[in-house]
């Protein structure tokens, strides 16, 4: 059964709130509708016990290595070379997770572009919305430059 349209079409602000930390009965209050329709749009399928889990504010800046010019992301990241977190049981890019931490929602059909071109920068001055041309067209730029991209491996 499909949730109630009215949450379905504002899914990152149901998303933002979770991240602030509310707890699932509050977002469901918020919007009039059943506790089970905010779990299924949080991928929050099971019994969860609410205030045993780290907010994700917490969990995620831990992993910031915060100094001048890019913050660097320590902790995980996949073959693409981004970082990533669980968010809700799934993975999100960790820069994505910057600016959602930082600005609130990201628009439907928009991309967080790395103005630094650094793919484990997560300071949100770096980042910028973008359409998927936008990172299209930097990416020439970049190629053009030859500004080499961070490298998903240490070097040895």
């Amino acid at each position: 059964m499909p949730y109630p349209s009215i949450v379905k079409h504002r899914k990152d602000e149901v998303l933002h709130l979770r991240a602030k930390g509310l707890t699932i009965w509050e977002i469901a209050d918020k919007f009039g509708v059943t506790e089970s329709s905010i779990r299924r749009i949080t991928g929050c399928t099971g019994r969860i016990r609410e205030g045993h889990a780290r907010p994700i504010s917490e969990r995620f800046w831990e992993k910031v290595k915060i100094q001048e010019g890019c913050w660097e992301w320590i902790g995980a990241y996949g073959t693409s070379g981004y970082g990533h977190i669980i968010w809700n049981r799934r993975f999100i890019d960790a820069h994505r997770m910057s600016y959602i931490l930082a600005n609130g929602t990201i628009p439907f059909n928009l991309l967080v572009l790395h103005k630094c071109n650094n793919k484990r920068c997560v300071n949100p001055e770096h980042l910028k919305l973008g359409t998927y041309h936008d990172n299209m067209i930097d990416f020439q730029v970049v190629r053009k430059e030859g500004e080499p991209s961070v490298s998903i491996r240490p070097a040895k």
